[in-house]
């Protein structure tokens, strides 16, 4: 020991000592508040149940030229037509399509889709106007289900940026329509 000069962590990556400092653990419950920028978590004690966080797994599309749309520099530019016409998602096994009508010829009925007997998948089906209504239903309905996990399919490199880049383009931001950026 004598001979060690310094000591560093460069192989723990920073939520992991965040966490570790802060004294997080999975599965507790903590409140968290948000003021003028300062975050505080405050473990609740008196809440010993599991939490069962609610997962909504989704995916959009869209209207693009092939690779049009994959560089920040030329999405939706006046030059190319750029518009989400499809979300779907998964909440509790339940099954979500909004469909833009602008772009999807005919309205949709509500279907079922099973690909394996223990992943059952009934659809309910929302037919919107336009893409703006279309986000904002999207909007909407994750406000009120308010899950903890979303996944994706590179959906912090494409999904989240174009939804964020098309919901600015009808005057919504989406991390006052979605709580969190």
């Amino acid at each position: 020991m004598e001979a060690l000069q310094d000591m560093r962590e460069f192989d723990v990556p920073y939520h992991i000592r965040f966490a570790i400092d802060l004294d997080i653990r999975c599965g507790h419950w903590f409140t968290v508040r948000c003021r003028d920028g300062v975050t505080s978590m405050e473990r609740r004690a008196d809440l010993l149940q599991r939490a069962e966080p609610r997962i909504c797994a989704w995916d959009i599309e869209t209207t693009k030229l092939p690779l049009h749309c994959m560089t920040t520099s030329r999405w939706c530019s006046g030059r190319l037509p750029c518009h989400v016409f499809m979300i779907s998602y998964m909440l509790d096994r339940q099954g979500y399509l909004i469909t833009n009508r602008e772009v999807v010829g005919g309205d949709i009925a509500n279907f079922e889709f099973t690909p394996k007997p223990e992943f059952e998948g009934p659809f309910i089906i929302f037919n919107e106007a336009n893409e703006e209504a279309l986000l904002r239903r999207f909007f909407n309905h994750m406000r009120e289900a308010a899950p903890a996990i979303y996944v994706t399919y590179n959906g912090d490199f494409f999904d989240f940026p174009f939804v964020e880049k098309r919901a600015a383009q009808h005057g919504m931001d989406l991390t006052q329509e979605l709580g969190f950026k």
